[in-house]
């Protein structure tokens, strides 16, 4: 299954530096970003919050966003309905849900914003 534009625009390599996901997520201002694998498996989420501690934390600039994501995620499969993922969402407390396939592979994101009061996220 093809990615979709929305979650593509919020990617970035594990390899990626804190500074580039500062940047990215400022650029998106959606608060949120996936990191994935070059296969295209998602291997975890940075979020504001993530950035905060980093900085508190004393991160440098140049340290790999795979020292500061989120590597326990809660995700949905493709496979799940609208209504399972928006209720995921609702009991989880979450501003974001990544949408994978079998294989763990990022196909798309869902935001609260979106699902419950029907805004528009554009890329």
């Amino acid at each position: 299954m093809k990615m979709t534009l929305l979650a593509k625009s919020l990617t970035l390599p594990p390899r990626a530096t804190f500074r580039s996901a500062i940047e990215k997520l400022n650029a998106t201002r959606l608060g949120t970003l996936l990191v994935t694998e070059k296969n295209g498996k998602l291997s975890g989420i940075i979020t504001d919050r993530d950035v905060r501690k980093a900085i508190l934390d004393r991160k440098s600039l140049r340290t790999p966003v795979a020292q500061i994501m989120n590597g326990s995620f809660a995700a949905c499969l493709t496979t799940e309905s609208k209504r399972k993922v928006k209720s995921k969402l609702k009991k989880l407390v979450r501003l974001q849900m990544p949408i994978v396939d079998k294989a763990g592979k990022l196909v798309d994101v869902v935001f609260m914003l979106e699902s419950f009061y029907g805004k528009k996220i554009v890329p």
